[in-house]
């Protein structure tokens, strides 16, 4: 910068009118004449004006040189970055040389021993292959794509990890969900297993009472058989006898409570078959996206996609039936609401189309090159059971009619046994088909478990539809008579039938007695009746061969009645490991990813 125009630098011919201009009461020399005054006074303001100028150059230039300098201490900052990253370089490329030379010596080396053990040795052929081969690891330019290679493998790594992130979000938040499901209805059934219990002893101790009284009453009156009410016993050996007696109300009334029982336990086990229904075009779902294309390393065929969504409807259309099924009272409610009615014509048109888009996705997995002629022979034999179930649900005009247990019970009961044997011959020929399956190598843990869990379902479905068929053809139908509510199959000797009708002869016998004993038989006679309707309810929910009236057969009615309870528990429990599993195998993945 020069010095007239650096702002600290003022020339000495103006040094007296700038102290002039900024201090006001020092006087000018006395021997300036008037004109060079004027032109000094004059010359003040562009003074002042380019000191100004000066000054802001100056603010510039200093305001230029802070930020230069940061930029230089900002560069020399990444400079040492780059040096450090650059050395970290250098060594991995150090690290990776070493590798391979190591690789490569190996490979010689047993390279040498086959040689060897053939055709001799040759020490100079291996001391020149070894040079050139240093030669070659050496060479920049295949160490930088190798680098290149391995920066775009991480970085599909990394992708393939977000994207399982948000896969086990997902389905962390789907398990925790049917979780709670499940462990509320594994609570509903502990406190249904309580109940029972209760009743169990409450039953054993009147049944107790009833026995103390029944032969201190034998051992004060003779013992009257009646030819009449034996033959009539007689005459119900072939069917089974159920009992809905309640003191002090009409036949009419326990008819519709009966009714009303009746139809809430049809409601209880068709959901359960639902239930099972949904699970297992959840797991077919499920089963699109892994088998035959993994839909994580490719994309899915227009024909997987089309069945994928014809799958999820399903699945919706059947949460919408079991979330409404515990909505009615009684048969009544049920046809008036005409709501299953609906969700049954859109399940028919689904199924309409998920007959030949099945078909479609199984003709494109026998094209490929691992399915053998067995394998498409149990294809195509699945494909055509389940098209057998489909037509069974789409002839059936309506669902409600089916409900209607007094008339048309043998409608339910041929429409139950289609489903049943159409489920049971896809089960067999699911387990033939996943036989040759879970043996191929593309198949992985996830298929074989899905398999395994649908193999499962099919299974419940069959045991749930056997258990619906047994309470319809077991409900009661019409009550009449007050015979003895305990009535063998096979025919019983003299003694066991006097046992058995004791209780319709207490009628014939008050005549005969004492007036003394005539209350404490009445009231025993009610004691009995009550007795009659519990062990009739407890047996109308579980079919017998041999109904005899002792505890052995109370303990194996409360015996069965736990088991199902068990079983119910131990499929919810299977439920929440197999979704529990579902997760632990998406961590696996991921952190083989990773690795």
């Amino acid at each position: 910068m020069s010095e007239t125009s650096s702002p600290n630098r003022i020339s000495p011919e103006f040094s007296d009118s700038i102290q002039f201009s900024y201090s006001p009461s020092m006087s000018l020399p006395e021997n300036i004449s008037p004109v060079e005054e004027n032109r000094l006074l004059q010359t003040i303001p562009c003074l002042k004006q380019a000191l100004l100028e000066e000054r802001s150059k100056f603010e510039y230039i200093s305001n230029s040189l802070i930020k230069s300098d940061e930029e230089r201490r900002f560069l020399a900052a990444e400079n040492e970055s780059l040096a450090f990253r650059n050395e970290q370089l250098l060594k991995k490329v150090e690290s990776l040389q070493e590798s391979l030379k190591e690789t490569k010596k190996i490979i010689d080396e047993k390279k040498k021993t086959f040689k060897l053990g053939l055709f001799g040795k040759n020490k100079k052929k291996n001391l020149m292959t070894n040079k050139n081969d240093d030669n070659v690891s050496l060479d920049p330019s295949l160490l930088e794509e190798e680098l290149s290679f391995r920066v775009n493998e991480n970085e599909n790594l990394q992708r393939k990890i977000d994207i399982l992130e948000n896969e086990i979000e997902n389905s962390q938040k789907l398990t925790n969900d049917r979780i709670k499901v499940l462990e509320t209805k594994n609570q509903s059934l502990e406190k249904n297993l309580n109940e029972c219990l209760k009743e169990k002893e409450i039953l054993k101790m009147k049944l107790k009472c009833f026995n103390n009284e029944r032969n201190s009453s034998d051992n004060i009156r003779p013992k009257i058989s009646i030819e009449k009410e034996s033959s009539s016993s007689n005459n119900t050996f072939d069917s089974p006898l159920i009992l809905e007696v309640i003191e002090g109300t009409d036949t009419t009334d326990s008819e519709e409570s009966f009714e009303k029982k009746d139809f809430g336990e049809i409601l209880k086990l068709s959901k359960n078959v639902t239930e099972l229904y949904q699970h297992f075009f959840i797991l077919l779902n499920n089963r699109t996206s892994i088998y035959p294309r993994d839909s994580q390393l490719e994309k899915l065929t227009p024909s997987l996609t089309n069945l994928s969504t014809i799958l999820k409807d399903i699945i919706n259309n059947f949460e919408k039936w079991n979330m409404l099924s515990n909505s009615f009272k009684d048969v009544n409610d049920f046809v008036e609401a005409n709501i299953h009615d609906t969700i049954f014509e859109s399940l028919k048109k689904l199924f309409l189309e998920l007959g030949p888009s099945l078909k479609d996705c199984i003709n494109e997995e026998n094209k490929e090159n691992y399915c053998t002629p067995n394998l498409q022979r149990h294809n195509e034999n699945f494909v055509e059971r389940t098209n057998e179930l489909l037509n069974i649900i789409i002839q059936q005009s309506t669902i409600t009619s089916l409900f209607n247990c007094d008339n048309k019970s043998t409608k339910l009961l041929s429409f139950l046994d289609g489903i049943k044997t159409s489920t049971k011959q896809i089960s067999d020929e699911f387990v033939n088909k996943i036989l040759i399956e879970n043996r191929l190598p593309t198949a992985n843990k996830k298929l074989k478990t899905i398999n395994d869990d649908i193999s499962k379902i099919l299974i419940g479905i069959v045991d749930h539809l056997t258990k619906l068929e047994i309470h319809i053809v077991n409900r009661k139908k019409c009550i009449n008579i007050l015979p003895s509510p305990i009535q063998p199959l096979t025919k019983k000797n003299k003694a066991e039938e006097d046992d058995d009708n004791c209780i319709d002869n207490i009628d014939d016998d008050i005549n005969n007695e004492n007036e003394e004993f005539s209350k404490s038989i009445q009231n025993l006679k009610a004691i009995i009746y009550k007795l009659q309707v519990e062990n009739s309810i407890l047996k109308r929910k579980i079919p017998f061969n041999n109904d005899n009236f002792d505890f052995k057969q109370i303990d194996l009615m409360y015996i069965q009645k736990f088991k199902e309870i068990i079983r119910k528990s131990e499929y919810f429990k299977s439920c929440t490991r197999f979704y529990k599993n579902k997760v632990n195998l998406k961590y696996l993945d991921r952190a083989v990813f990773v690795a």
